[in-house]
């Protein structure tokens, strides 16, 4: 369940001041989810998995997800990004480029995802062109792209995932900034209280879901295969991993 999936929006083209992440608003994340897993529910947290002691949704009060066309539309009309003939056309009369999509090469589901978000841009005249990556890490660390897929694989302590939002940090790639947001982090992962922890998480995610900087999508479920002779061996899909408990592990009497 710590497995996480999720599109960061890197763009320079559609500066929309207040509203600069309105693709967002268009994404249909029910749609992408339930297309690949029966019976997945969006995350609609930064933090904290569906059934996690805490969880707190946070993103569907915004509006974000629900594949609201029109919504879309309106903040680049209104923004200045006028509709012409299909195409979005900049506020210097000239058409707007493509938004660059990037996944990692060889994987199919992210892959798909970038099709289905392709065509739902399409919708609100917004292009997009899906280029593979061979090197996730050099293209997040170097901003190289405008829309990306990816996914973190958490660990049991909910506080890891400072590194990932907080000002500067190492795992902070699209460089998000917000003072608030680092002071709530900050007291999180050094708070005992684990209700209190989490509370402070959740303030936190409040703010990151507004701002729309990233789109929690899915949990990608995991699997291991085991021979029937052995026993005790269970899976763990955080970062842990399956041999978190091999002290365990026995052979059938």
């Amino acid at each position: 369940p710590n497995v996480k999936k999720a599109v960061r929006w890197n763009s320079p083209f559609y500066g929309v001041e207040g509203k600069g992440f309105f693709l967002s608003f268009h994404v249909l994340t029910k749609y992408v989810k339930f297309t690949f897993f029966k019976g997945a529910a969006p995350l609609n947290n930064h933090f904290i998995m569906p059934g996690a002691p805490g969880y707190k949704d946070n993103i569907t009060a915004t509006g974000q997800g629900a594949g609201n066309v029109e919504a879309a539309k309106k903040i680049l009309t209104d923004a200045g990004y006028k509709l012409e003939g299909g195409k979005r056309i900049g506020k210097n009369g000239q058409p707007v480029p493509p938004l660059r999509f990037r996944y990692t090469t060889g994987n199919q589901l992210r892959q798909q995802s970038g099709e289905l978000f392709q065509a739902q841009m399409k919708a609100i005249g917004v292009e997009v062109k899906i280029e593979p990556l061979t090197s996730l890490g050099n293209t997040l660390s170097t901003g190289d792209y405008d829309v990306i897929i990816f996914a973190w694989v958490g660990t049991p302590f909910i506080a890891d995932a400072k590194s990932i939002w907080s000002t500067g940090e190492g795992q902070n790639y699209g460089k998000y900034s917000n003072t608030e947001v680092d002071k709530l982090l900050a007291d999180g992962a050094k708070e005992l209280d684990a209700t209190k922890m989490r509370d402070l998480f959740n303030q936190a995610d409040e703010i990151m879901s507004k701002e729309a900087y990233v789109l929690p999508l899915y949990q990608k479920p995991v699997f291991i295969a085991v021979y029937n002779e052995y026993r005790y061996v269970r899976n763990n899909p955080t970062a842990e991993g399956q041999t978190y408990n091999i002290d365990e592990w026995g052979l059938a009497a």
